[in-house]
């Protein structure tokens, strides 16, 4: 131990003049003798080695080097006086290090017919050689805080070498880890320079440019922020498809926080890559493919409701529209196969998504099929687009006429066909029950229920789900996802008729059962037999099973306030309160307490647990039917300005009273504040 003597007063003051208290007394509040190495107090309290005093306590440090060439894993604070010499030199270094430029294009990607400069360019006038320049901001334009953020993204790649261990299915990812590139961590900086430099360069795709040839333009010494961007989104996803006790989670700790913890700086390192691409002035192509897979991402990590999630679809959306994706895509003389493949599944991928979550939050889309030249995708599979010449022709020549693949094999490509088919329906579905009302919203949503039907009669054997089978294999989960948004589409038609029109709800009741039914289904086989498709069998609760067993669990409430007995309906009040009790229990294990859907999905479970108890509870009727009629006491049809007609009789209203459903949206909220309903105890 020192001796007395090697102790001095601390020589730095604050701009107060004072001294400053090391970062222990500072966080307890404790005054602090502000003697150095080790305070009086630190050294009482046997807390020597955490006593440390922060040149800037209020602000975050860069990530810094250590001399044995590793980082530190939490704070980054400085051990030693030599040590925060060294860190003030680094950050000085670091302001006065100019961010590395960036190159603004003047083009600004694609202009459509009504743009401003859309007659010159129908023209052939705008091709004048410096009409495309590059213009670079001056060296004012540089940005410290740029610098931080991306020795923080090394920072963690470097802090966490056993993200490799984690299912990696990119190409792109594997080889980001297998050239090694981040062992020299003296030369971040040089690295954060090569990274900005290569990213603001254009890479150019010709005909006979091969898929493995095009992802060598983003790694190695090509080495982009896109292939940072693919890394941590794909290793985020991969986490999301492990258990939490698993041991390839034993270098963060198996609690429930320090997954999410890790999830969560995934995610930021994947936006804060995503934000380097755009400052570049233009996504390439597989920046855009990979924020699609970042919004996906950002939805299971903050979960489906979260407002970033949604500003998330926004982005996607613009760059899509940005890129001119939405065009029809053609250029086979131009462009390979597998480019033309890859940007039609990019759109189609980033429209069905929209359409997700639209329905989740029900608000209106970003992309309309009104101004998207919607493609469908060929019936092959990713591995397959990179085939070429007569591997290639041979696999095109298993697709018959209608565009199925003949050669079924369990590909998935097929059911992203199917998605596409009936989230083109999902569209009208959500501008009808959207939109405003309508005078043939009958018919309409008549028509469409048609249609709906019809797509799921045309299918493939191979592809349909077939209720009550005892058949399985690995893709049940894909064609029971499909059969429940078909039937998911008539879910929605029918309660906007029994909401706006007082249609017959009784059909509501039987599609929402039947999706119910679905959904045990696939619990059931799932759990005796595999455990493949966690997520979809969880996203499968979120999005169809809160809304169809919100439905089914306030009729069986208003059912228990009639003063006079029920009518006879198809499903049988047993049935209903069986299979709500499989469902409820079921949501005990869906979703993991670091997933982001886990708040919104236990609470709605503990609500739909509360109802059930209710309903079958002794309680007097007559009371709550008085607190019910308070609540959502239905006006009079003078008083209602009706839309359309039904084909319910007049007595219809007073068989079903189906007035609640105006006050039912089944989103976060309504789980949230359903607790306090006046009907419940």
């Amino acid at each position: 131990m020192a001796g007395s003597d090697a102790r001095g007063a601390i020589l730095t003051l604050r701009r107060n003049g004072k001294p400053p208290s090391c970062e222990p007394c500072r966080k307890s509040k404790y005054s602090c003798d502000h003697m150095t190495p080790v305070c009086d107090r630190c050294q009482r309290r046997g807390i020597a080695s955490k006593c440390l005093y922060h040149p800037a306590p209020m602000k975050g440090l860069t990530p810094r080097v250590q001399k044995n060439g590793t980082k530190r894993l939490r704070s980054g604070l400085p051990k030693t006086p030599d040590e925060q010499t060294a860190l003030l030199e680094e950050r000085n270094s670091a302001i006065a290090t100019p961010a590395p430029r960036i190159a603004f294009a003047l083009e600004p990607g694609f202009i459509g017919s009504t743009g401003y400069n859309a007659v010159l360019t129908e023209s052939g006038l705008d091709n004048h050689p410096d009409a495309k320049e590059t213009v670079v901001p001056p060296a004012t334009a540089s940005q410290p805080r740029r610098l931080n953020e991306a020795l923080a993204v090394l920072d963690l790649i470097i802090h966490f070498p056993h993200m490799e261990k984690i299912p990696i299915t990119s190409a792109i990812g594997r080889d980001i880890y297998a050239k090694e590139v981040w062992k020299s961590v003296d030369s971040l900086r040089q690295m954060v320079q090569t990274l900005f430099d290569n990213t603001d360069r254009l890479v150019h795709v010709t005909k006979s440019c091969r898929f493995d040839t095009y992802y060598k333009n983003y790694t190695g010494n090509n080495i982009r922020w896109e292939a940072l961007c693919v890394l941590f989104t794909t290793c985020g996803l991969g986490c999301n498809t492990i258990a939490c006790n698993d041991p390839l989670f034993d270098f963060i700790g198996h609690r429930e926080e320090d997954r999410q913890e890790f999830t969560y700086k995934l995610m930021q390192a994947s936006n804060t890559c995503i934000s380097f691409c755009e400052d570049a002035g233009q996504l390439s192509d597989l920046a855009l493919w990979t924020l699609y897979d970042n919004s996906v991402y950002t939805s299971q990590v903050l979960g489906d409701a979260h407002y970033l999630t949604w500003r998330k679809i926004g982005d996607l959306s613009t760059a899509i529209f940005a890129r001119g994706y939405h065009q029809e895509i053609k250029d086979e003389v131009r462009l390979p196969f597998w480019m033309i493949e890859m940007r039609r599944r990019t759109l189609t991928n980033a429209y069905t998504l929209d359409k997700v979550l639209c329905t989740f939050v029900g608000r209106p889309p970003r992309i309309s099929q009104r101004y998207c030249s919607i493609q469908l995708p060929v019936d092959l599979d990713y591995g397959e687009l990179a085939l070429e010449g007569a591997e290639l022709r041979a696999a095109l020549s298993t697709i018959d006429q209608n565009g199925w693949n003949t050669n079924f094999k369990g590909r998935k490509s097929c059911y992203q066909r199917v998605h596409i088919f009936s989230t083109l329906l999902r569209e009208e579905v959500l501008e009808l029950s959207l939109g405003p009302p309508r005078e043939d919203m009958l018919e309409k949503a008549m028509d469409i229920m048609a249609r709906n039907q019809s797509l799921w009669r045309s299918l493939p054997d191979h592809i349909r789900f077939n209720p009550g089978s005892d058949m399985w294999d690995e893709h049940v989960v894909l064609a029971a996802g499909e059969y429940l948004d078909t039937l998911y589409n008539e879910f929605m038609l029918r309660r906007m008729l029994a909401r706006q029109l007082r249609y017959d709800p009784n059909e509501l009741l039987n599609v929402a059962h039947r999706i119910l039914s679905v959904m045990l289904e696939v619990w059931a086989i799932r759990s005796v037999k595999g455990q493949s498709h966690a997520y979809c069998v969880a996203w499968m609760a979120v999005l169809y099973g809160l809304p169809v067993s919100g439905v089914l669990a306030l009729e069986l409430l208003q059912q228990k306030t009639r003063p006079t007995p029920p009518p006879q309906l198809s499903v049988p009040r047993s049935k209903l309160i069986q299979d709500l009790s499989v469902f409820i229990n079921s949501l005990k294990w869906v979703h993991a307490p670091c997933e982001g859907n886990y708040q919104l999905v236990e609470q709605a479970r503990k609500t739909l647990q509360h109802i059930l108890d209710h309903v079958l509870s002794d309680a007097p009727g007559s009371s709550h039917h008085e607190r019910m009629q308070r609540l959502v006491a239905l006006p009079s049809p003078e008083d209602t300005d009706m839309i359309g007609h039904g084909s319910a009789d007049a007595d219809a209203d007073d068989q079903f009273d189906f007035s609640w459903l105006d006050n039912a949206e089944f989103d976060a909220d309504f789980w949230m504040n359903l607790p306090a309903h006046p009907l419940l105890p």
